[in-house]
């Protein structure tokens, strides 16, 4: 598992899908799982593709880009306040975490990977609060 912090400002092409993402990229740390690089929105019922499913939550957007061997969960804040939390999956019933850490600025984006072995499961994004809120994405097929 890896946490980075970047700038959040995303732009792309609204070619065939205007809602979502930039262009998703491969990352060979996540084992062949892609990465979305910022979302603008998320539709109302969170279905991005088969395998990319997000939440719009009051102060950001929560993602998860699911793979055979991989997830990408990813928390885009947008505004409010400091928070500490932390990202995971959710698979055959257990939760998976990374570390807390204190999430504090509009337009920087949270992102974890995760990797596993190789399974045709749905996985579910996590946002998990340290006050113990916990917020998910509906589930991604994984292949």
């Amino acid at each position: 598992m890896r946490s980075t912090v970047r700038n959040g400002v995303a732009l792309f092409a609204a070619a065939i899908i205007p809602v979502i993402a930039v262009p998703a990229q491969a990352d060979a740390a996540t084992s062949g799982a892609m990465k979305p690089s910022g979302i603008l929105s998320c539709p109302g019922d969170g279905e991005i593709t088969a395998f990319d499913r997000c939440t719009t939550l009051s102060n950001g957007i929560l993602l998860i880009n699911n793979g055979e061997t991989a997830a990408h969960v990813e928390y885009d804040k947008t505004g409010g306040s400091s928070i500490s939390a932390r990202l995971g999956y959710e698979s055959g019933g257990t939760n998976h975490y990374a570390s807390y850490e204190t999430m504090t600025t509009s337009g920087e984006i949270y992102q974890e990977d995760f990797s596993f072995s190789a399974n045709c499961s749905t996985h579910e994004g996590l946002l998990n609060q340290s006050t113990g809120s916990l917020f998910t994405t509906p589930p991604a097929d994984s292949c």
